[in-house]
């Protein structure tokens, strides 16, 4: 009666694999490409020893809808979900009197629940009229529950939550009016990005905040006539009751008011989105065996049952049990959500038995919950900027202040799309929990200031002009993170599809890390200013799926590079090294691909940074001078190493000032992204060091290096690294400077020198 569901983890595990691509791959034989093109295909460049290539698609935007839905409820933990997209329920068909079968999209049964959903999808964003559906999904209600509750009996007492989730669809008020009326509920765009953040953030735990959404107020089986010792009394004059309970009895019922879910009837919203980092922080101080003796802070939606035992009406506080509720959405957090959930994290070790303290009050209204939650979190100890970075798209998000505003819309953004399953982008960014690893190198807070800064969301305005809106700029707030974010996704997955070999290998590759998206968030800015003054046409007036499409053909030459481009090609263009200007070098690397296609392509910038980098020549210095620094700080580092051993920075390098410059930009960094402190040295503070009397000895046989003008005599020949310092200048700063033939004639000498002593030193 049921079609093939996964019920197995292995069985699970396969299909998340499957639904979280956001294209299909497949192999076939080199004279079938034409045909496989003609079809919709395109080749990835990946050729198989046995001569055969790969090719690949992108799924249809009705299938990521239904697969990244499906992936939801996965992470969710629901035991049983249904096997690929041709699920059927054997239903009634009233009219024929004769057995037939629905296909169903997506279909999850856990201990308690089954959720039955229909997705709709359109690939621009559209009002239509979708009562038809609605109707014939109400009819349909009645017969898939007579069959589920057929395989799995009666006595399961399963609930149903049906639901209709969209996608780029606008449902027009009859059709939200039916679907209410018929107990359907619609999960759309906004919703579908929350429900997919706090699953990946939170986990199965995460599971009660959706049924919150979908089954308010109902009973949860294995509930009922649960009592706890409990004290009565009045704090501030508002009933309220302290006791202890065990977290798997509070977590069912309990609901966090987040601001990212705009639920109407939680206004006003208080509660920031739970940190995967601080659950796994809480999760693993609780498996060394600590606790927490400080209170959840809780609000009771209803009247409670408390049987008084004894009463002392001086001190105003009762001794009774206190009979807890047993329904779903019943108890508010108003303070302790990650303390609540860390018990809930996954753990490898069988963790024991905990109660946690708990005060209640009982049916206070929303603006005392903020008032209490403000109060209590209005003096916290300062947080890190990449913790603040990102807690920014919850704190601002609404905010008068331009510059709060659009901070917050970038934050929030960048942060939907590493949750977003099967985006360019998920699990991409670095959290404090995640190590660190060439492919998980991206930081919410270094992009968001390319996102701001390209103007895609408005530029501020000035004494004689208000703020000016950009491409993604929308009515509202919450709109303009919707364009923004489907752009960027957009957007990105052209480029991650273009090679995903070389996407996939992040920071190793120079390609999906913080320098290079940045300085593609600068190229799509450009794209789009091009597009407008090319066909006269307004790009915020497209939607972002649409406006990318349009952008293709000028972004077809950097896709081919990316595609094409042999890694020492690759690198010479865009290995991003110590000064070397960072996103605004990289950008022009790209316009400079775009430009020789497109010469009317000429973004501010642009002319003075190819006047001084259109030759071969100067390309080929550029990878020169990178590839001598970068070979004469290992060499440095290698050689204090090997004569001072662990204490090589301090006792190694005797210049306090030069130490404490290592250690000061070591700080300026994220967190995450801290290196060894010598590697943020610059050549002179590497020349320094060298020729230091204590460390000259180490360095001469390698680094006495006379070049052609310098005095014979002299005792140390190390002027060439203020000439490399000076010609690293015209590479981080071209706009300004131009290489001229001394300089390649030096750089080649002095790499052949270096080449000569570093294959013979220590």
């Amino acid at each position: 009666m049921l079609g093939t569901r996964a019920i197995t983890k292995a069985e699970r595990v396969a299909e998340f694999k499957k639904r979280k691509q956001r294209f299909a791959q497949r192999k076939i034989h080199p004279a079938d490409r034409e045909k496989a093109v003609a079809e919709g295909w395109s080749a990835t460049g990946r050729q198989y020893k046995d001569g055969q290539i790969q090719i690949e698609k992108t799924k249809s935007h009705d299938e990521v809808l239904e697969n990244r839905f499906w992936s939801v409820l996965y992470h969710l933990g629901y035991d049983e979900l249904n096997i690929g997209r041709k699920f059927k329920i054997q239903v009634t068909d009233l009219d024929k009197g004769e057995e037939v079968s629905k296909q169903v999209d997506v279909f999850a049964k856990d201990d308690d629940t089954v959720v039955i959903a229909e997705c709709k999808s359109s690939a621009s964003k559209s009002t239509t009229s979708f009562q038809k559906d609605i109707m014939e999904f109400a009819a349909l209600k009645k017969s898939f529950a007579k069959s589920v509750t057929a395989v799995y009996g009666k006595d399961a007492k399963l609930k149903f939550i049906w639901l209709i989730v969209t996608r780029n669809i606008i449902l027009t008020a009859n059709d939200l009016k039916r679907a209410e009326h018929e107990n359907i509920q619609v999960v759309g765009d906004r919703d579908l990005r929350y429900f997919e953040e706090i699953a990946r953030n939170i986990g199965k735990a995460a599971k009660y905040q959706f049924l919150a959404e979908f089954l308010e107020g109902a009973k949860i089986k294995n509930l009922e006539d649960h009592q706890v010792p409990a004290i009565r009394a009045k704090i501030g004059g508002h009933l309220a009751y302290y006791f202890l309970v065990q977290p798997e009895r509070l977590l069912p019922i309990a609901f966090a008011n987040h601001r990212s879910l705009r639920d109407p009837s939680g206004n006003p919203a208080y509660q920031r989105l739970v940190k995967r980092a601080r659950l796994n922080q809480i999760s693993a101080f609780l498996d060394r065996g600590g606790f927490f003796p400080n209170s959840i802070l809780v609000n009771f939606k209803k009247r409670v049952r408390f049987d008084c035992k004894q009463s002392y009406e001086d001190r105003q506080i009762e001794f009774g049990d206190l009979s807890l509720p047993d329904a779903y959405k019943t108890a508010w957090i108003i303070d302790g959500q990650h303390r609540l959930y860390g018990f809930a994290a996954e753990t490898a070790q069988k963790r024991r038995s905990n109660i946690i303290p708990v005060i209640a009050f009982e049916n206070i209204s929303r603006g005392i919950e903020a008032d209490l939650f403000a109060t209590i979190n209005g003096k916290q100890a300062k947080v890190s900027k990449s913790i603040l970075d990102e807690l920014e798209g919850d704190l601002k998000f609404d905010s008068e202040d331009f510059k709060s505003r659009t901070g917050a819309i970038a934050s929030r953004s960048l942060a939907l799309l590493d949750a977003e399953n099967g985006g360019p982008f998920n699990d991409r960014f670095k959290t404090p929990e995640t190590e660190e690893s060439d492919a998980v190198c991206l930081t919410i807070s270094e992009l968001k200031k390319a996102v701001v800064q390209s103007g895609l969301i408005g530029r501020p305005g000035t004494k004689d002009r208000p703020p000016q809106p950009g491409y993604a700029t929308r009515n509202t707030s919450e709109d303009s993170l919707q364009a923004l974010s489907d752009l960027l996704s957009a957007y990105f997955d052209k480029i991650r599809r273009a090679n995903l070999d070389r996407w996939e290998l992040g920071r190793s590759a120079h390609l999906c890390m913080n320098i290079g998206v940045a300085g593609h968030i600068r190229l799509l800015a450009a794209l789009c200013d091009h597009l407008a003054a090319d066909t006269k046409q307004d790009p915020s007036q497209l939607e972002p799926n649409e406006l990318v499409e349009q952008l293709g053909p000028y972004l077809d030459p950097v896709l081919k590079f990316i595609a094409e481009a042999s890694d020492l090609d690759f690198e010479a263009h865009f290995k991003p090294i110590f000064g070397s200007g960072g996103p605004p070098r990289y950008f022009y690397e790209l316009a400079r691909l775009v430009q020789e296609k497109f010469p009317q392509f000429i973004p501010s910038g642009l002319s003075e940074y190819i006047s001084t980098k259109s030759s071969e020549d100067s390309r080929k210095a550029d990878e020169q001078v990178r590839r001598v620094i970068d070979k004469i700080h290992l060499h440095v580092i290698g050689v204090l190493k090997q004569r001072y051993g662990d204490r090589y920075y301090t006792a190694g390098i005797p210049q306090k000032d030069i130490r404490m410059k290592g250690l000061d930009r070591q700080q300026d960094a994220e967190v995450d992204e801290q290196l060894d402190p010598i590697t943020y040295l610059d050549v002179v503070d590497l020349k320094k060091i060298v020729e230091h009397k204590n460390n000259w000895l180490y360095f001469e046989p390698t680094m006495n290096i006379r070049m052609r003008d310098d005095r014979r005599g002299n005792a140390k020949n190390i002027s060439w690294f203020d000439t490399l310092n000076d010609i690293r200048k015209i590479m981080a700063h071209p706009a300004n400077r131009s290489y001229k033939q001394a300089h390649y004639d030096f750089l080649d000498t002095l790499e052949a020198e270096l080449e000569k002593r570093f294959g013979t030193s220590a």
